[in-house]
């Protein structure tokens, strides 16, 4: 598990770098960093909480907290890229990733989180790492993902068009 969610977050990384430059919204080199560590509070859970993270997966990632554990997934990988000296904005952008409706305002950070997103996206669809749990990443069919990857692509000024492009690019 933790090869394929290393793979994925390479992958994640790679792809957030080439939306950026594609987007011009972020800066290519933050939008690796964030891609690359947006999920490294999950492998702080499969190391350090295996059980719990086995046991109860989901809720550690939805933002809500295991009845074992007193912070999420993404607090968790927040407080560890403080603790690695990152500065405050990717630590806002992990702490806040599944919720970037609350960063609108932040107009800056919203997109950062967005291009991360859509390049995690990008990567499942793709089948670039992370077959966890039984080997299906949340569970979330072809429709559901394209629906989401559609969302995200208009959100950062992205057609149709582009969307292809740019998935074919970073396969």
């Amino acid at each position: 598990d933790e090869e394929l969610l290393w793979t994925a977050m390479m992958g994640s990384a790679i792809a957030s770098s080439i939306i950026a430059r594609h987007t011009k919204l972020a800066d290519p080199e933050a939008a690796f960093i964030g891609g690359l560590l947006h999920d490294v509070g999950r492998v702080y859970l499969i190391n350090e909480h295996p059980d719990v993270f086995k046991r109860a997966p989901l809720p550690a990632e939805r933002g809500q907290c295991p009845p074992e554990l007193d912070f999420t997934m993404r607090q968790a990988g927040a407080m560890i890229v403080k603790k690695w000296g990152f500065p405050e904005t990717l630590q806002t952008v992990l702490k806040n990733f599944d919720n970037p409706d609350e960063l609108v305002k932040e107009r800056y950070i919203y997109n950062l989180v967005t291009i991360i997103t859509l390049a995690d996206r990008i990567c499942l669809t793709l089948g670039i790492g992370c077959a966890l749990r039984g080997g299906q990443y949340p569970p979330q069919g072809g429709i559901a993902m394209e629906s989401q990857m559609t969302n995200l692509s208009d959100s950062l000024g992205i057609n149709e068009r582009g969307l292809k492009k740019l998935v074919e690019n970073i396969r």
